[in-house]
């Protein structure tokens, strides 16, 4: 007997590590917090990325104001500094030199030339992006909260919000992922580094990321 997977709950994040998408790829059903309180130091506005010195974090900036007050859908983007071009950059000398950088380039660049105003939508170009690239769209149904509800049926919704977070005290333990490994652009000076943003997956393993996500979750 088949028994059908929970719908996963979780939040959106920018650029979600090989972690999210696996848990995400793995349900199948999916729910996307929209209307949680913002959180700092999480994933929602920030991503990591392998470097020749190690893990660099980028951040997306966020307009001013009392975060710990606002929703996430309120959240709007500061364009106060050029971060797009920061991020950018980043990218392309992280990764210019991997095998399938210059095969998404032009799509994820036009991404960073746009200036959406709230996170939220930014996050969710991101991530369908990342869906199209890695043959995934049919295979993950995306929903979206329509208010924000502290408790779940446990029966029918596994609710993972916050559980996937930088900080690896705070982060929920997972029985079912472990962080697959792959090759990496700056392995011989940092030594392979794990679970960092799907970009990292997908430029090295291209088309190939699926399989990987999908070995992930056990």
């Amino acid at each position: 007997m088949i028994t059908e997977k929970k719908t996963l709950l979780i939040e959106s994040q920018y650029a979600g590590n090989i972690h999210y998408y696996a848990r995400m790829l793995h349900h199948g059903k999916v729910l996307m917090e929209r209307h949680e309180h913002f959180q700092k130091a999480s994933f929602r506005n920030r991503c990591y990325i392998a470097m020749p010195d190690g893990v660099m974090r980028l951040s997306i900036p966020m307009q001013k104001g009392r975060s710990n007050r606002r929703t996430i859908n309120e959240m709007k983007i500061s364009y106060e500094w050029d971060w797009q071009k920061h991020h950018w950059n980043s990218f392309m000398a992280a990764y210019r030199s991997s095998p399938y950088f210059e095969y998404y380039e032009d799509d994820l660049y036009a991404l960073y030339t746009r200036k959406m105003v709230y996170l939220l939508d930014f996050n969710e170009h991101i991530c369908h992006f990342v869906l199209e690239a890695i043959n995934a769209k049919s295979l993950i149904d995306i929903q979206y909260t329509e208010e924000f509800e502290k408790k779940y049926d446990e029966s029918k919704v596994l609710d993972f919000r916050s559980a996937i977070l930088p900080s690896k005290e705070r982060s929920r333990p997972d029985s079912l992922f472990e962080a697959p490994v792959y090759h990496q652009v700056f392995e011989k000076k940092t030594g392979f580094l794990p679970n960092l943003s799907i970009f990292d997956l997908l430029f090295a393993e291209g088309p190939k990321a699926l399989l990987v996500l999908k070995n992930a979750m056990s």
